[in-house]
């Protein structure tokens, strides 16, 4: 399954490419997109993007303070969101950021704050995007307190 990772910024950048190598080892289903790192050089970056958008069940996005407004992030969710009815946005809140934080559009979405148990709520919404193909509830579990 195709997970879109959207981000906007250093921190946001950072925390991006962790989640991108850390969702494979838990779902290892999850095939992650971060646009810096999964689009070659060379390549027209509207087009994939527009095509990984397409694709994807499940977007995340990188919420910090220095990119709560910023256009790339709303299209990005807006677009998966509004893409088909099976695909999911949430936005994981960093940098001390709360849902009261956050406005419209962002803030019509379940999101996630940054701590463990939330955390692991979303990667059970991850995991049921899956459908019949998702993995047990157990394993899946477990492999997140390892």
């Amino acid at each position: 399954m195709k997970l879109f990772i959207s981000w906007s910024g250093e921190l946001s950048h950072r925390i991006a490419l962790a989640l991108m190598d850390w969702f494979p080892y838990v779902i290892n289903q999850v095939v992650p997109f971060v646009s810096s790192e999964s689009i070659r050089k060379g390549e027209r970056w509207g087009l994939d993007i527009h095509s990984e958008l397409s694709k994807s069940r499940f977007c995340l996005v990188c919420l910090t303070r220095e990119n709560l407004s910023e256009p790339w992030i709303m299209f990005e969710a807006g677009a998966i969101s509004g893409s088909t009815g099976r695909s999911r946005v949430c936005a994981i809140l960093f940098d001390g950021l709360r849902q009261k934080d956050i406005g419209a559009p962002l803030s019509l979405f379940q999101n996630s704050g940054f701590e463990r148990d939330e955390f692991r709520k979303l990667l059970l919404s991850v995991n049921d995007s899956f459908g019949k193909k998702k993995i047990s509830e157990a394993v899946l579990l477990k492999s997140f307190e390892t």
